[in-house]
């Protein structure tokens, strides 16, 4: 991300002046091309896929069928319409649901799935466009315990072929999965570092952790 500031003057009552900068313009670089204020798919296409927190797939398909879906990368009307399952679609999807922890679930509908399985299967419809960058919002809120420590273990694999982003509040998910974390607070950046790191910066201890530590924050 880059700034571009304009700097202004201002007097006090004592006649001293201070110089204050103000934010003018802010452009996103995504692998060196500017993708500030595009569409969304456009953003898509450019190699960055999203996954908010509230699960976002087609509850009425199947598994199966909803990865089918988001591995058609055709964007003409008459290539879907004409485009028949084959070999290579059928590989490619049983691939991504052994790795996402689904492979036993693609005959059953979406709308069955447990609350994590579904989490995994959005990643999945992610995964499948394989993008460069993904972006990740809370992947663990409302999940139990195992689900969790599952999700951990499928981003560790994941994080091996794309870079990850994620915003979560579970510091010990974090713990498992993080290389380095940014801690942002009240809208700043106030810390950057290892796990370790973190756990002994005093400014995120008083604003967060307290002297637990990031699992049992």
């Amino acid at each position: 991300m880059f700034d571009w500031t304009q700097r202004s003057r201002q007097d006090n009552s004592d006649g001293y002046h201070m110089w204050k900068d103000k934010i003018k313009f802010r452009w996103v670089i995504f692998d060196n091309e500017p993708i500030t204020n595009l569409e969304e798919h456009i953003i898509a296409r450019k190699g960055i896929g999203r996954k908010f927190q509230i699960p976002s797939v087609f509850k009425e398909l199947t598994v199966k069928d909803n990865l089918y879906v988001a591995l058609n990368s055709d964007l003409g009307f008459f290539k879907n319409i004409f485009k028949f399952f084959n070999k290579k679609d059928k590989e490619k999807i049983d691939e991504i649901a052994e790795f996402v922890g689904l492979k036993d679930d693609l005959k059953k509908t979406a709308q069955f799935l447990s609350h994590g399985q579904t989490q995994w299967l959005e990643i999945a419809l992610v995964v499948l466009k394989e993008p460069k960058l993904i972006l990740m919002d809370e992947p663990t809120a409302g999940m139990t315990n195992y689900e969790t420590s599952q999700t951990a273990e499928l981003f560790n694999k994941l994080k091996k072929t794309q870079t990850l982003i994620v915003v979560e509040h579970d510091m010990g998910f974090v713990k498992e999965i993080s290389d380095i974390i940014s801690v942002m607070h009240q809208g700043k950046l106030l810390s950057e570092g290892t796990a370790s790191e973190i756990e002994k910066d005093e400014k995120v201890k008083e604003a967060y952790l307290g002297h637990k530590g990031i699992t049992n924050a």
